[in-house]
Parts: structure tokens; C-alpha cells; sequence
């Protein structure tokens, strides 16, 4: 109790000398952030092309782990096991949804490259804005909607705001950077930048491959440890529905603690794998003010 009395008395100390100290301490000024801020649900449930709303996305998860837990615990009899899988399959659709949104992020950057070259080879014939509006009719099938909405948008706002809702739109790096150069086209001339679009559709096409090649090679690595996390659980669940013995001792308080560590340890296992093995994604450095000022706040 007297060393409770201490630390606590220290600890009192401690805060009353920082206050002191930092007292007349000029505030340090609030530096802008230009990262941009984290999508909202329904923009990653749109980004990943399911026309689906966040209550039915919110209802899909419960539901599914309503029904896992009760039909585990009806298959195991052991409720730390069955409140284990209903918490595994609760992440299902995120990672579902989170998988489809890379996917059609990865299939929009990679149409990049053909809509580059589609829009030089119009040149000749149609002026830029032209070529642009065109790609929503004959230009690669991922970017069409939001060139669709380009040439909508350009009828009633100028050509650079635009851009901006169509950078807003993909909001993505590669796409940042085409449209920046084709922004710059639009205000200074087209025929400047030709070359500029021209390298810009190799560096893109070759950044492609490297990165397609990473992932190539990832592929079984991720594979291998999936099954290595859930080889053990599953084997569990095996056991304590071919033996009593299992599914009482894991209905008890250390059984549930038991489980808790295991689960716990393979968790963080999962989290070291998922940082080492994945790619991390470009950061978006061409980004608008308006987007910085609004991540800022």
C-alpha cells in the first residue's frame, strides 16, 4: 500500500512539473497533412463495383455470424469453438469486398496504357478533349463510366475541374499522374506532351509487370500460411466432435483460455505475414489542394 501511495504520489509530481514547464511553451503550429483521408465504407463498397449499400453490407456480416456460431455450436457443442469460427467468417466479406476492390482498381490501372495510346492515336483526327470524351464509348471497358462522366461533367464545368472530379473519381496514382499530364496538355498545348503521354504509357505498362510478377511470386507464400493457421483449428474442431472428453475440457474456463491464446497467437502470426508479404501501395503525391485541405481537417 505504501508503494502504491508512491508511484501515485510521483506520478502526481510528474504531471504537475510537465504542466509547469509547458505552461508558457509556445503551441507548436499544426502542420497541413497532405495524405488524403481514409475512404468511407460506402466509398470502398462502390471503388470495389458492387452496387451494394452499408446496411446490407453491416445486415450480410451479422447474419453470417449469427448462423456460423449456431451452426457450430450445434456441430461442436463447445462454445469458445463456435464463438472462434463465428469471428473468423465475420471477416469474410470484408475481405471479399476488399478483394474485389483491389481487383478492379488493379484492372483500372492496367487499362492505363490502352487508353494512353487510344488517346494519341485520335489526336490526329479530333482535339484532346475529344479524345477523352471518346474514351467513354470505345476506350477500355474500366475506365469508361468515369469518362462517361468526364464528357457529362465538361458540358457544364470547365475542362480542368473536370479532370479533378475524375481524379477524385479513380483516385489512385498512376490515374493522378496521367491526368495531371493531361491537364497540363489541355492548358499549355497539346502536341507539347505527346512524348510525355508516350512515356508515360511505357513507365506505366512496365511498372505493371514488375508488380504482377511480385504478386505472382507472393501467391503461394500467402497460400501456404492460410493453411497453416487454419490446419491447427480445424483439427480441433475435428477432435471435440469425435470426443467428449475434447468438448468438455474446451467448454470450461481454461479451454476457453486455452483457445484465446491459440487464437490470439495465430492472429498476430497473421498480421506479421499480411506486413512482410504485402506490396505496399503507391502513395498518392500529385494530389489537388482542395483534397489536401480537406484531408487536413
Amino acid at each position: 500500500m505504501i508503494l502504491l501511495a508512491a508511484l501515485s504520489a510521483a506520478a502526481a509530481a510528474y504531471c504537475l512539473v510537465s504542466v509547469i514547464i509547458d505552461w508558457n511553451k509556445p503551441a507548436k503550429p499544426r502542420r497541413v497533412s497532405t495524405r488524403r483521408k481514409r475512404p468511407t465504407l460506402q466509398e470502398r463498397l462502390l471503388q470495389s463495383g458492387v452496387a451494394i449499400s452499408t446496411s446490407r453490407y453491416r445486415l450480410t456480416v451479422i447474419g453470417s455470424t449469427i448462423a456460423t456460431f449456431i451452426l457450430m455450436l450445434l456441430i461442436t457443442r463447445t462454445p469458445p469453438i463456435a464463438v472462434l469460427f463465428a469471428i473468423a467468417v465475420s471477416g469474410v466479406p470484408r475481405a471479399f469486398y476488399r478483394r474485389r476492390r483491389r481487383i478492379e482498381l488493379a484492372e483500372r490501372i492496367a487499362a492505363w496504357p490502352e487508353a494512353i495510346r487510344d488517346v494519341l492515336s485520335a489526336l490526329s483526327s479530333m482535339s484532346l478533349h475529344d479524345a477523352l470524351k471518346r474514351l467513354g464509348q470505345t476506350g477500355p471497358e474500366p475506365l469508361r463510366p468515369t469518362w462517361r462522366r468526364y464528357a457529362k461533367n465538361s458540358a457544364v464545368l470547365d475542362r480542368s475541374a473536370a479532370l479533378a472530379v475524375a481524379r477524385a473519381d479513380l483516385a489512385d496514382p498512376v490515374s493522378d499522374r496521367v491526368l495531371e499530364s493531361i491537364d497540363v496538355a489541355l492548358s499549355q498545348g497539346e502536341k507539347i506532351y505527346m512524348e510525355v503521354l508516350k512515356s508515360l504509357a511505357d513507365n506505366v505498362t512496365s511498372d505493371l509487370e514488375v508488380h504482377e510478377e511480385i504478386i505472382s511470386n507472393q501467391t503461394d507464400i500467402r497460400a501456404q500460411a492460410v493453411l497453416v493457421m487454419a490446419i491447427p483449428f480445424l483439427l480441433l474442431m475435428w477432435l471435440v466432435t469425435r470426443n467428449s472428453e475434447f468438448a468438455d475440457f474446451y467448454s470450461t474456463p481454461l479451454g476457453w483460455i486455452v483457445i484465446s491464446i491459440g487464437a490470439g497467437m495465430a492472429l498476430f502470426g497473421w498480421k506479421i505475414m499480411n506486413k512482410i508479404g504485402t506490396v505496399p501501395d503507391e502513395p498518392r503525391v500529385l494530389i489537388s489542394r482542395d483534397e489536401s485541405i480537406e484531408a487536413a481537417t
